[in-house]
């Protein structure tokens, strides 16, 4: 007996996994129907997407050619800013060396006023002092 009821729950597994078989079949056929159905949906919209991507890269690339083009221009002003700069460098240079001769020249002259004041401020006392021994005689 236990032998039967052991074929017979063996058979109805059996059974039941060729029904779950078929059922996942079924359900795998109607599924691809759908998917087929909504890719065929997706496809429509993947072209409109295609066109929309065809419209959106030439503005992609018309936007990056004026951006270029800026960038070509900048770049030009910034080499002629940058020779200006340049130029104003070397003045500036050209000008402190100038300056600094110049500064040279006033500290020299000042050392030479400043003996020239020494050399009178002593002229200056001798005449003092002679006109003090000629007021004392």
């Amino acid at each position: 007996m236990k032998n039967q009821s052991s074929l017979s729950l063996i058979n109805q597994g059996r059974k039941m996994t060729e029904f779950a078989k078929r059922l996942e079949l079924e359900g795998n056929s109607i599924a691809n129907a759908e998917l087929i159905k909504a890719l065929g949906g997706l496809d429509k919209h993947m072209q409109a997407k295609a066109l929309t991507s065809e419209t959106m890269m030439k503005t992609i690339e018309s936007t990056m050619q004026e951006i270029h083009e800026q960038l070509v221009k900048s770049n030009k002003k910034l080499r002629s800013s940058e020779d200006e700069s340049i130029e104003i460098k070397t003045e500036i240079r050209k000008t402190n060396l100038r300056l600094d001769s110049l500064e040279m020249e006033l500290i020299a002259m000042h050392k030479d006023s400043n003996q020239r004041l020494d050399t009178l401020v002593g002229q200056f006392d001798q005449m003092l002092d002679v006109l003090k021994l000629i007021a004392g005689r």
